[in-house]
């Protein structure tokens, strides 16, 4: 399945270099990036340190793919508008395949290994546990960093859905979750050091991934990336995970400023 995978994906992968939506440079990485993943997921090592070690290359590796754009490369323009609100930040949709790619590379090698593994609550608890999370981010966000209610239906809402759910969503909780959240949980032995100190790294990678700057919208990923990584945490699923950070993003795009005004 998952060698039936990555073929299926390397071939999308050398089709989107052939249209020009991917640089060339991620073309040559990405086979790279499937080889740390099948490592990781197939292959023991009697030393943890070698694991840890390759476990962080790929890590890396996939970061740099998913955030490469050389200065002479766009990656395909989905919607452009001036603003969705009177008074709003242009805003330009762009379709990532590189990060795309990527995300789908972790799906396809690590999510088969964590379903056989992890024990999940029914599906009733994590819908409610889910959308309780859903509702605490958008109040916070609203409430404590005054993301302003503006509620809107642009003509571009279904766009930015499917490319908001199928590119963005998706593969970042591919990468935090099951490549990051799951596997530095595994290094330890002590399991709840292992869910405190995952679930802190991944929250502080899925900030700093989003801004780099240390300022009001760096505390509100901090809580949103947390949200995420706590319904993963509860519900072991990663659709919940995709879930609640998807329907965060449609909350905040067709209700209250977007894209953040800071």
């Amino acid at each position: 399945m998952k060698i039936v995978s990555a073929l299926t994906l390397g071939g999308a992968s050398i089709a989107l270099w052939l249209e020009g939506f991917i640089p060339s440079l991620n073309l040559v990485l990405l086979p790279i990036f499937v080889t740390g993943l099948y490592t990781i997921s197939e292959v023991g090592f009697p030393y943890k340190t070698i694991t840890i070690a390759i476990w962080f290359t790929t890590l890396l590796l996939g970061f740099f793919i998913a955030i490469y754009r050389p200065s002479d490369f766009n990656y395909p323009l989905i919607w452009q508008v001036s603003s969705l609100y009177e008074g709003g930040k242009p805003f330009s949709l762009h379709a990532n395949a590189s990060k795309a790619l990527g995300g789908y590379f972790v799906i396809a090698f690590l999510l088969i290994q964590t379903l056989r593994e992890n024990e999940k609550r029914t599906l009733l608890a994590s819908i409610v546990f889910t959308s309780v999370v859903v509702v605490l981010v958008t109040l916070i966000a609203h409430i404590l960093f005054n993301i302003q209610w503006r509620p809107k239906l642009p003509n571009g809402f279904l766009t930015f859905s499917i490319v908001n759910l199928g590119i963005t969503v998706l593969t970042e909780e591919a990468f935090f979750r099951l490549l990051v959240q799951d596997y530095i949980a595994s290094f330890f032995t002590n399991k709840r050091v292992g869910i405190i100190v995952s679930l802190s790294i991944a929250t502080l990678l899925f900030a700093f991934a989003h801004t780099a700057v240390f300022s009001s919208s760096l505390l509100l990923y901090l809580i949103a990336g947390t949200g995420y990584g706590v319904v993963y945490l509860y519900t072991q699923r990663l659709s919940m995970a995709i879930a609640a950070h998807f329907g965060v993003n449609i909350l905040h795009f067709s209700l209250f400023e977007y894209p953040i005004p800071f």
